[in-house]
């Protein structure tokens, strides 16, 4: 991690990610136990903090990596918020005290559109995605109309994570303002 010079904040969140973006592990630590864990650097006028196993499993440090994945997934998180106004000059210059935590619920705040795969085991559909290279994607609206268009999946590979690349396509990305209510994507066989 970078060089920390100032510790005038009260949590910190280190966030792990794989090669493919997917979160490993998040930790939530209070500053004052982040601080001395932290190692001072001279050269760089601050502390550095290394993510080793005593930052990570720290009793101090509080696992989220869950919550984290679920705020990705949309699943029953709703967002807290306390928030201090303490300055407003104008609509661009707000200085803002900000408490924020994500808090499992029961309900569901806004979801994505459904991922139906077919076939619909996740491991079958990568292998069978990875040997053809070709899938037919069919868009669900909400007004009724449907879309099918073909995936062309040929830089794929047995890394690849196939929710994580249904959901980062320009097309999913913009569900909201589309109206997308699911997405079925069915292997095309040669």
């Amino acid at each position: 991690m970078n060089v920390i010079r100032s510790w005038d904040f009260d949590y910190l969140v280190v966030v792990l990610f794989s090669k493919e973006g997917n979160i490993l592990k998040a930790v939530e630590i209070d500053s004052k136990t982040a601080e001395r864990l932290s190692t001072r650097n001279e050269h760089q006028n601050g502390k550095v903090l290394t993510t080793n196993q005593e930052l990570l499993s720290n009793p101090k440090s509080k696992d989220i990596t869950s919550d984290l994945q679920n705020i990705i997934d949309n699943k029953n998180v709703r967002i807290i918020s306390d928030i201090n106004v303490t300055k407003i000059d104008s609509i661009k210059e707000i200085s803002i005290q900000q408490n924020i935590k994500a808090v499992r619920t029961n309900t569901i705040i806004s979801s994505t559109p459904e991922i139906e795969l077919f076939p619909d085991n996740l491991e079958i559909f990568k292998k069978e995605l990875l040997r053809v290279k070709r899938a037919k994607r069919i868009w669900y609206y909400n007004n009724g109309t449907i879309k099918t268009e073909i995936w062309n999946a040929s830089n794929l590979t047995e890394k690849s994570d196939i929710k994580a690349n249904i959901k980062t396509n320009s097309t999913f990305r913009k569900w909201e303002q589309l109206g997308i209510v699911k997405v079925r994507i069915e292997i095309i066989e040669r």
